[in-house]
């Protein structure tokens, strides 16, 4: 066999915005998405002439586009991301397994990985977002949410009906990402949510103080952030179509002025990546990393004999204390209140209540980054445009290897084109020694490609979970938050736009 893992859990990642989902969890209605994984050398010695495909996956709605990835060569303890197009609108709520192979002459390696999939559906009877899971059924109600009137970002005439409602974004997602077209223009729309109610509807009904977690792994909060990041890239959609230019007709909110800045950054898929991941890292810090809000809620209630829980509850009432900034400790204070609906053996129900008033905070953090790229590129000099990165924890520690997913966006000033690659600490052709904490990557521009590019380098970090943890060691860690900080949601009004890690001037 080869000495080859997969040390992290591979994770998802969308078409159109190129970013990482949270924690990297797969969605059904996102239909096409990218599989992605990190494959490391475990051995002492170089590894080389490697071919990487996906074997096969445990559900038949899987279905992975067969590409097999050649890798001429792999330094000891160096690790190397690879990806694939898959679909995954047919397959089932659930923990599934996909199975990979790295073969080379002298030998043939199979690693399973489990990848864990959400379905999300919206509710218009009830105003509410359900996604399943396989331990129970996930609500979540947005009561109010601040707002966000802007220009119009998009040279779109506005429909007759400016109401956005949600049926009009899941039905504008599956068709959208069913296309996978990455040139698609979106209009950033944003919004933080201010008054949430939340339910778990358990799968069967469970006895005893405590249910089993999502996918007997992540917290609550993952799969309510999962909907945050779908709501605001379906809003990007239908501002694009409709032209609406705010965000007041959502169903089954109201919505309130809060001074918060608007995105103010045009029509950009990495705009609308970057707002729906503010929204996403906003509620994962609000929620708590260390101990998800509903979990503690079951701390304190306890049921009688014989009681079975049959349903759970949260209402969550959020204030910003900072600016939702990226990679910094920005606070977030919630009151929230909890209760635990239970039956007995003769059908008797019973409520069980807790609230509390708890300030958290962001845990997924920076303490800076650097970004080395060239200002000028002359393809007809047969020069690569290569980009370096590196980023540092709150401790001032180098991020390494495999422990983030980092991107190039390139945004063209004139037309809006965006083009992505990925960054790497592999020791691999252009990026000089592995897991020395420079990540690097390089696109080769063409005449066509004339003019100035913005550029945006993107890291997020990656759950690095151990597969021997308990669920509620597991829980704890959580990948998929940007650390980089282009993009800043302030609530002084005023605008907000996206901050480049520099540009380049391509000359032909």
């Amino acid at each position: 066999m080869i000495p080859i893992k997969i040390n992290n859990r591979p994770f998802a990642s969308d078409l159109i915005t190129g970013i990482m989902m949270p924690d990297g969890i797969f969605e059904t209605s996102l239909g096409k998405m990218k599989l992605n994984a990190h494959f490391s050398n475990s051995s002492t010695n170089s590894l080389s002439g490697l071919s990487i495909y996906v074997e096969s996956a445990s559900h038949p709605g899987i279905v992975v586009t067969p590409v097999t990835h050649h890798v001429s060569s792999l330094e000891s303890g160096a690790s190397v991301l690879q990806n694939w197009d898959v679909d995954i609108s047919a397959a089932s709520a659930g923990s599934h397994y996909v199975s990979f192979i790295v073969e080379n002459t002298s030998g043939r390696q199979r690693i399973i990985k489990k990848i864990f999939i959400t379905k999300v559906s919206f509710d218009s009877t009830s105003d509410t977002f359900f996604a399943e899971t396989p331990e129970g059924k996930i609500a979540v109600r947005y009561r109010e949410v601040t707002e966000v009137n802007k220009t119009k970002c998009c040279k779109k005439e506005r429909s007759k009906n400016n109401d956005l409602s949600y049926d009009d974004f899941f039905e504008n997602l599956s068709y959208t990402f069913s296309l996978g077209n990455k040139t698609y223009e979106l209009c950033p729309v944003f919004f933080l949510p201010l008054n949430l109610e939340t339910g778990w509807t358990p799968s069967p009904p469970y006895s005893g103080q405590y249910s089993d977690l999502p996918f007997n792994d992540p917290w609550w909060k993952v799969v309510i952030a999962i909907i945050a990041f779908l709501i605001l890239v379906a809003a990007a959609i239908v501002e694009a179509t409709s032209g609406s230019g705010s965000i007041t007709a959502t169903a089954g909110c109201t919505t309130t002025p809060s001074g918060v800045c608007a995105s103010g950054s045009g029509s950009s898929p990495v705009a609308a990546g970057l707002v729906a991941a503010a929204a996403v890292v906003a509620g994962i810090a609000a929620y708590s990393d260390e101990r998800d809000l509903h979990r503690i809620g079951q701390d304190k209630t306890f049921p009688g004999p014989g009681e079975l829980t049959i349903s759970e509850s949260m209402t969550s009432k959020l204030k910003y204390m900072d600016s939702i900034e990226f990679g910094t400790p920005f606070k977030v204070i919630i009151d929230w209140h909890y209760e635990r609906l239970t039956r007995d053996t003769n059908g008797v129900e019973k409520s069980y209540t807790y609230s509390e008033v708890t300030e958290n905070k962001n845990v997924h953090l920076l303490s800076k980054y650097e970004i080395e790229a060239p200002d000028i590129v002359r393809p007809y000099k047969k020069e690569y445009f290569i980009v370096k990165g590196k980023f540092y924890d709150e401790n001032e520690k180098l991020f390494k290897g495999e422990q983030l997913f980092v991107k190039c966006f390139l945004i063209h000033n004139e037309t809006g084109r965006t083009i992505d690659f990925i960054l790497q600490d592999n020791g691999n052709k252009i990026d000089k020694l592995k897991n020395d904490g420079t990540y690097t990557g390089s696109y080769f521009f063409n005449k066509e490609d004339e003019g100035r590019w913005k550029i945006y380098v993107v890291a997020q970090d990656v759950n690095h979970a151990d597969e021997n943890m308990t669920p509620e060691e597991a829980a704890q860690i959580i990948g998929g938050i940007v650390l980089t900080n282009q993009l800043a949601i302030s609530f002084s009004g005023g605008s907000c736009p996206l901050v480049p890690d520099g540009d380049v001037q391509v000359v032909v």
